[in-house]
């Protein structure tokens, strides 16, 4: 591997040289040229006074390495007119052993203009350290590590480079580019994960010595560092910078402070500056693709201010192309902090604008990159050799290419790139050539793909009834889009809610960073679509760039759809978009809207607790089978008070004592307090059972937990609007004397409607009402006893007759409802239908029916039925002439049981 050095005392004013390489550092075939531009012997006449030639003979010295580890190779050497060659092997069994004996040192040394000490906040700065390398040194690998000590983020590392090699340190790659730790604690990264600075950067170098020189600066070589200022420094700063060679093993730092004045070696007139240079590599583009335009700028060997702008075109208010950012390419040597290892949003300022040109939201058609001031390092020129494009660096800009209308395929359309050097303006162009699809394959392979992504404010929290839920969203063109909605039509957003999620106008709110022209404020546009939920408008459309926030609000259930008793139920808002992409070929139809996007949702967990409140019940609601008297009426048991329900004492088998609910509305029902009655007043029943129906009509059985007195749960809970607790009697009780008794019923759910219906009549047997439970009436004239009574398992009361004196009992027809009384002067027992209407006979089997003109009050001796009431066994006998008595037990005609109430009409 050829390594020769140009040496130094043949550069002056009159012997020129030069040296040139082919494929320097590279396995292939090299090779090392030194052209000498003049060369005399002048013999033994004196040169220059006191200056005389030693011999007639230049000696040139080739260093250089095996880059297998074994083998044999053959320098040649020619020279105009002659050429030799030499074979040199290779020792297969040894190799040159490390030699750090003496080892290596450093000084610190000032390069170019201004102090060591000292670095302006808008230009790079360059130090060096001069190294020295002890005789007979040899090591394959030297590492140079250079430290931000403190890691103060206040200065980003460019670069570093060999500039200066004595003639005793050959074979050193002075090519070789540094490199950054990968080390998480050594870099900086911003808040998407990219790194954006580092503490340390290196060189490894290999370092040899040989003695070619007695000249003890041939042993040394100098490494510059070039760093720069970041955003965050001010004046007066002052960092560390830590420099060390092999893990240590020699340490020293520099402090440098920061300064704000402007440099005095900064130049500025119309002859030194930057020259943008334009190549015609042709650069293709569709709708949605991103790809970067380059430029190459030539800087003059000095420092300048500089300045970049690039723009694109615009048309009716939209960008052909838009600018998307900007990044260094692979650039020349000599610029400090350029190069695809710096990042120029970084330590310069950038700025992507939006100019007068484009009314889009994002459509940044523009970018300036202020560079403060920019050196041309100077570092080949140093080594001794020095080419054009070291001199060079590569700007390259991102556009992206819309779906503008005039974007038809094969247009050229051009990026323009200028560079401000203060005195000299540069300007440089590149086109760009627009590739589309055939316009048949526009509708596949050119369809907008603009997505929504969701977020909730607080994650994870199970939502209540009457809560804000605030969303906050994103909405942005997938990497895959390839169109856009037009600017003259709305692209919109169109939610998908459950009916328990509902975006309320006036009180759910909506805003957005989206601004279009004649736009006040940052509210959403929002309107109601036919399915009742909300659509968020962007009139101006939404371009590839365009990165849209919006914060919007839902509300949790506010029309009461969700019910209760689910559980915590899982929800999704969905959103997707909706646009009118511009026409290309056949599509789409003109003014045709399309779904330009995925469906993408929100998860949210809403709460649909079970409900336990007390449910109030109006009094007009409640009744019962039967009541013992106007004291212990069903609605007792909503009182709190002393007072309870008690029905009608009965013995005897199939007797059902029931309390019926009647909501009014529907009504979630879910537990059922019961307290008993005073024990002295009433016994308690021994279990219940309940029903439930949505009409009064349908009843279904309802499984219960529980025992009472004291609450009852149902193992499900019913929607329901009415309720029948069907109480079972406790027969080892004084069941002659005592009715059952109930105190309170409480019933706790919740209500499912708000409008409430009428009640209905009560249907309440009150034992003292004749007409409604059991009575007894006496034609003496046909000496006919008749009687009315409840039947345990059939509606109404049936009535009977019985002839005085024998044990024959005739069922009345069932259209009789009750008995109205008997007139001595008509011979006549009256009775009321089932429709109302008054029926009479006076042999009780022919029954007549009233005249609609008959008027029953208009009876003057009239004897009324006598009621016989359930009010246990020690209630008064009731007595009727004719011999008839009748009591708790049963009727007796002339003292002989004919009657027996538990077994109603069995003599």
């Amino acid at each position: 591997m050829a390594c020769a050095q140009k040496p130094e005392g043949y550069a002056d004013k009159y012997v020129q040289t030069k040296l040139e390489y082919t494929e320097r550092y590279e396995a292939a075939a090299q090779t090392a040229t030194l052209t000498f531009d003049g060369l005399t012997n002048f013999g033994e006449s004196e040169m220059q006074p006191n200056l005389y030639a030693d011999d007639d003979s230049i000696e040139v010295g080739v260093f250089f390495r095996f880059s297998a580890p074994v083998g044999t190779g053959a320098i040649g050497a020619e020279m105009t007119g002659a050429d030799k060659k030499v074979a040199i092997m290779q020792d297969s069994g040894n190799t040159k052993p490390t030699n750090t004996e003496g080892g290596l040192d450093f000084s610190w040394v000032s390069v170019g203009e201004g102090a060591i000490d000292e670095m302006f906040l808008t230009a790079p700065k360059i130090v060096a350290i001069s190294i020295a390398v002890s005789s007979g040194y040899y090591l394959p690998s030297v590492k140079i590590r250079f430290t931000d000590k403190d890691f103060s983020k206040k200065i980003s590392f460019c670069g570093v480079h060999v500039t200066k090699q004595g003639l005793n340190v050959p074979c050193m790659n002075i090519l070789k580019l540094p490199t950054f730790p990968t080390d998480a604690n050594l870099v900086e990264v911003d808040d998407l994960g990219n790194t954006i600075n580092h503490k340390e950067i290196y060189l490894d170098l290999d370092v040899c010595h040989y003695q070619m020189s007695n000249n003890p600066e041939e042993n040394k070589f100098q490494v510059e560092l070039t760093f720069k200022a970041t955003s965050a420094a001010v004046a007066d700063d002052v960092v560390t910078i830590e420099a060390d060679m092999n893990g240590g093993e020699v340490t020293k730092e520099i402090a440098v402070t920061m300064v704000a004045d402007e440099p005095s070696f900064v130049t500025v007139d119309n002859t030194t500056y930057a020259t943008v240079e334009e190549n015609t590599t042709e650069i293709l583009a569709g709708p949605g693709d991103k790809v970067w335009v380059s430029f190459d700028i030539l800087m003059p060997r000095a420092t300048i201010p500089l300045e970049i702008a690039a723009m694109t075109p615009s048309v009716d208010g939209k960008a052909i192309m838009t600018i998307e950012g900007i990044r260094f390419g692979e650039s020349g040597t000599n610029i400090c902090c350029t190069g695809s290892t710096v990042d120029p949003n970084v330590i310069y300022k950038t700025e992507r604008q939006r100019t007068e040109n484009t009314t889009s939201f994002m459509a940044m058609d523009s970018i300036i990159m202020d560079m403060g001031f920019v050196t041309n390092g100077g570092y080949t020129f140093r080594r001794g050799w020095n080419t054009e494009d070291d001199d060079k660096f590569r700007v390259e800009v991102q556009i992206q290419m819309s779906d503008h209308p005039l974007t038809v395929d094969a247009t050229k359309f051009a990026v323009r790139l200028a560079a401000n050097s203060g005195e000299v303006i540069s300007v440089g162009s590149r086109e760009v050539t627009v590739s589309r699809v055939t316009p048949a394959k526009r509708w596949e392979g050119e369809r907008p793909v603009i997505s929504m992504t969701m977020n909730l404010t607080e994650p994870g929290k199970v939502f209540n009834r009457g809560d804000k839920i605030d969303i906050t969203a994103n909405i942005y063109h997938q990497d895959i889009s390839k169109g856009e909605g037009k600017v003259d039509h709305d692209t919109y957003v169109r939610m998908i809610l459950p009916v328990w999620l509902d975006y309320v106008y006036t009180e759910d709110t909506c805003v957005t960073n989206y601004t279009y022209p004649d736009s006040t404020d940052n509210k959403c546009q929002e309107r109601n679509n036919s399915w009742g939920r909300p659509d968020f408008l962007f009139p101006n459309g939404i371009n590839f760039p365009d990165v849209i926030s919006i914060n919007f609000s839902v509300t949790v259930d506010k029309y009461d759809r969700l019910g209760v008793g689910r559980g915590d139920v899982p929800s999704m808002a969905v959103s997707y978009l909706i646009c009118t992409p511009a026409m290309f070929g056949d599509w789409p139809e003109e003014g045709n809207e399309e779904n330009c996007g995925p469906y993408e949702g929100v998860k949210i967990v809403v709460a649909s607790p079970e409900c336990y409140d007390p449910i109030t019940i109006n009094t007009c609601g409640v009744s019962a089978s039967s009541a013992m008297d106007e004291t212990t009426m069903p609605a007792n048991v909503l009182l709190d008070d002393d007072s309870f329900w008690a029905p009608a004492v009965r013995t005897g088998a199939g007797w059902k004592h029931v309390l019926n609910f009647f909501f009014q509305r529907k009504t979630r029902l879910n537990r059922i307090e019961i307290q008993p009655a005073d024990s002295a007043k009433a016994r308690m029943p021994s279990g219940m059972s309940l029903m439930v129906s949505s009409d009064g009509v349908s009843w279904k059985t309802v499984a219960l937990t529980g025992t009472i007195p004291g609450t009852m749960t149902l193992e499900k809970a019913e929607e329901t609007k009415y309720a029948m607790i069907t109480f079972e009697d406790d027969l080892t009780g004084d069941k002659e004397s005592l009715p059952i008794g109930v105190k309170s019923v409480k019933m706790f759910g919740c209500p499912r409607e708000d409008t409430e219906a009428e009640c209905g009549q009560d249907s309440t047997r009150l034992s003292t009402d004749s007409k409604f439970y059991r009575h007894i009436g006496y034609d003496p004239f046909m000496e006919i006893f008749y009687f009315c009574d409840v039947n345990p398992y059939k509606d109404g009361l049936y009535c009977y007759t019985n002839q005085a004196g024998t044990s024959k009992f005739v069922e009345l027809p069932k259209y009789v409802n009750y008995i109205k009384g008997y007139s001595p002067s008509a011979k006549s027992m009256y009775f009321s239908d089932k429709s109302g209407a008054t029926i009479a006979t006076k042999d009780g089997i022919r029954m007549m029916l009233m005249p609609s003109t008959f008027d029953f009050d208009d009876i003057v001796d009239v004897v009324e039925p006598t009621p016989v009431p359930g009010l246990g066994k020690d209630m008064p006998a009731v007595e009727l002439a004719g011999g008839y008595k009748a009591d708790f037990y049963g009727v007796e005609y002339n003292g002989q049981k004919v009657i027996t109430w538990s077994s109603c009409c069995t003599p």
